[in-house]
């Protein structure tokens, strides 16, 4: 009997969401038949067509996306659906209300209850082709794109209804928005902050890792280090003396570098213990410490990439174990972001 409760009840709690999907794919009926991530996938391709009619027809939602992306919440280029539907544009109009006209009310209420971290992601693509930075909201109309598969295939939406499958090699190279679930931000018993939580309704989100919450809008360049993009450039002043710049822990490590630039010796004798070429001892100093600002792999790029990416979820390379990575190319799954490393020392 205990039993036959347990399996009602899981029955009853996918109910909900079983008849607004009926026009998607009858498939969608049964919870025991169904894996959760192809509901989910056919949630995304269904909110992907609604999306990209929405970009299209509306200058402010273009606007809003970008503006939101720009905050960089978890320090990508990702902006949360949950966290935007309900603000209102000049007209008073908010985005779920655009998108209402192509999706039921009852699609939408499964949208919030079984993706509540679905992200739309602004890319920064090869050549300068797009990026968040670079969008012109008023003359470019972006595609939507959705992930369909593990190998990385993409679906693109386009305005005009037509739909079209990019393999994992290629990468667009025109204004598109992405459609996915956030990695960075899970659904969790804990509330991610204040402000999220009074927009998600009854649904509370954590960050995986505190080092993504840019919540309150930190400063890039002190908490992570960033690519070397011409969308993200850094400026530097050109000054007779830069080490006037530089931050009072860093001084020492540029006058390290001065004194051991056209000689042999090790800079860490000099910020740790003074020693130059004509001091050969000296006090250790306690004040210093040494932390990871960047790493490169060197070698095997493709056989480096499939150890890190080798859990369920992870983008995977397109390229068959002992296939040859074309000449001048890299792997790159466009529409994920940036690539997350934790390092344990």
């Amino acid at each position: 009997m205990k039993n036959f409760v347990l399996v009602f009840l899981v029955y009853l709690s996918v109910a909900s969401c079983n008849e607004s999907l009926n026009d998607i794919d009858k498939n969608v009926v049964s919870a025991t038949f169904l894996e959760q991530s192809e509901s989910n996938l056919i949630l995304k391709q269904k909110f992907s067509s609604a999306l990209v009619k929405v970009l299209g027809q509306n200058e402010e939602v273009r606007s809003l996306i970008k503006e939101e992306a720009l905050k960089q919440i978890d320090f990508d280029y990702d902006v949360l659906y949950c966290l935007i539907k309900d603000k209102q544009l000049k007209n008073g109009v908010t985005l779920e209300e655009y998108l209402e006209k192509y999706l039921t009310s009852d699609e939408l209420k499964c949208i919030h209850k079984q993706l509540p971290t679905l992200t739309l992601f602004v890319p920064t693509l090869p050549e300068n082709s797009f990026s968040v930075h670079s969008w012109n909201t008023i003359d470019e109309l972006p595609a939507v794109a959705v992930k369909v598969s593990d190998n990385n295939d993409v679906k693109i939406y386009y305005g005009n209804g037509e739909t079209e499958v990019f393999p994992a090699d290629i990468i667009p190279g025109f204004p598109v928005v992405v459609v996915k679930e956030n990695e960075r931000i899970v659904r969790n018993g804990e509330i991610l902050s204040k402000t999220v939580s009074e927009n998600i309704e009854e649904t509370n989100l954590i960050f995986v890792d505190e080092i993504f919450n840019n919540l309150h809008g930190k400063d890039l360049v002190n908490t992570k280090t960033r690519a070397n993009r011409p969308d993200r450039p850094v400026p530097l002043p050109k000054v007779d003396n830069p080490e006037d710049y530089l931050p009072a822990n860093m001084k020492k490590t540029y006058e390290a570098y001065k004194i051991y630039k056209n000689t042999t010796g090790w800079q860490r004798d000099y910020i740790y213990y003074g020693i130059t070429p004509t001091t050969d001892k000296g006090p250790f100093d306690y004040n210093m410490k040494e932390f990871l600002v960047g790493f490169e792999l060197m070698g095997d790029a493709l056989g480096f990439y499939r150890k890190i990416a080798d859990q369920d979820g992870d983008p995977k390379s397109s390229i068959p174990i002992g296939g040859v990575l074309p000449a001048n190319s890299s792997i790159i799954t466009w529409t994920e972001g940036e690539y997350e490393f934790k390092v344990t020392t």
